[in-house]
């Protein structure tokens, strides 16, 4: 009972379809964000390194396509990691030159 009420996360409460477009939302916000502080000069131009983590975002979002089987979904996760942790690196060492 007490896990029901208190573990009720933001994709639980949206339902499989609006975690997905969320999911597609944050996604594009990270890399439209990143080109505008590139594009006001806020960050260096080296932080458009991040723009080569694009494949493993475009391939997390393809896992949680629709229709997609659940050992897709499941795998998703494995590359929601890869893409957070290469995104993070890159951007990092491009602010970093």
């Amino acid at each position: 009972m007490f896990a029901a009420i208190f573990r009720r996360t933001l994709a639980i409460v949206l339902g499989r379809a609006g975690a997905v477009h969320l999911l597609s939302v944050i996604l594009t916000l990270a890399y439209l964000s990143m080109i505008s502080l590139i594009a006001f000069h806020i960050v260096p131009w080296t932080a458009g390194a991040a723009l080569l983590a694009l494949p493993p975002a475009i391939r997390l979002r393809w896992c949680f396509r629709h229709g997609a089987e659940r050992m897709d979904e499941i795998i998703g996760m494995k590359w929601a990691a890869w893409h957070h942790w290469v995104f993070g690196l890159l951007f990092v060492f491009g602010i970093s030159l």
